[in-house]
């Protein structure tokens, strides 16, 4: 999501695993933001275009699995369609609990009674927390009637739409820009694209940090091939690694059904 304040923009980027949103600064002035906006502003249009409901789930009073051991968050169920997409919808829900999550006194969370947890944020974003540390936490937004997508730590399904790129790229920095500046601002262009004006700040304001992302395999290049004219740099690992795209029936089996099924198995009781 942006949000845009001449001359300044700010990018949120929620972060799963910690529950907090890192806010990025970019120039609205800069072709950073100017290729990266409106391509985000076309992806959400169509969206629009396609699916007429965009509503999302943020006030949920009850969780359960169901008779057809599905997760159901009040009348809307997660599934798999029978052309392979993750769902979260209310048509033909099966409503029959079998196993249902008590609400905790923070009103976000309902745990089942094997102590596996879900909790629902302020802004709909989910997350599956099962009791076995063996099955991994999965997160997605509770966008109704729409494709979804979904996340692990290292494993991501659905629609692309959701799919974090920035995810096991790399930022470099350029140290020192060395005595050959033409020939710099050169190299960085033929890797990232950046306008002469933004590139040729970086090399006069050495240290400098080129305001985006790259893959690492790129990077490296790019970093032999300043090195190679004199200048130095420095490289910023990922936090975390890029994610394995996966298909979504694979990813539902091995993380939702698990995350059902050990519930259903170490549960006692309804």
């Amino acid at each position: 999501m942006y949000l845009g304040i001449k001359p300044d923009a700010f990018e949120f980027i929620p972060d799963f695993s910690t529950g907090e949103i890192k806010i990025i600064t970019l120039h609205a002035i800069e072709n950073v933001f100017a290729v990266q906006y409106p391509k985000r502003q076309q992806e959400i249009e169509g969206f629009g275009r396609t699916y007429s409901n965009l509503n999302i789930l943020r006030r949920v009073n009850e969780v359960y699995i169901n008779q057809d051991k599905q997760l159901v968050f009040n009348t809307h169920q997660l599934y798999i369609t029978r052309s392979g997409q993750l769902y979260f919808g209310s048509d033909g829900a099966n409503t029959v609990s079998i196993k249902k999550a008590v609400r905790k006194r923070n009103q976000r969370v309902f745990e089942f009674n094997d102590g596996s947890m879900v909790t629902v944020d302020d802004c709909g974003f989910i997350t599956l927390t099962s009791s076995n540390k063996n099955i991994a936490e999965v997160y997605f937004a509770s966008q109704l009637e729409i494709p979804l997508g979904m996340a692990t730590q290292y494993e991501f399904a659905g629609k692309e739409f959701f799919y974090h790129e920035e995810l096991g790229k790399v930022k470099v920095t350029l140290t020192d820009a060395g005595s050959l500046k033409i020939q710099a601002i050169q190299i960085m262009r033929n890797y990232t694209a950046l306008s002469l004006s933004i590139l040729k700040g970086i090399v006069d304001g050495a240290p400098e940090q080129i305001p985006i992302s790259l893959d690492i395999d790129k990077a490296g290049e790019m970093i032999q091939e300043l090195e190679k004219a004199g200048c130095s740099t420095s490289m910023q690992r990922p936090a975390q690694p890029k994610q394995q795209v996966i298909s979504a029936e694979t990813f539902y089996q091995q993380n939702i059904a698990t995350f059902i099924a050990h519930i259903i198995e170490h549960g006692a009781g309804a």
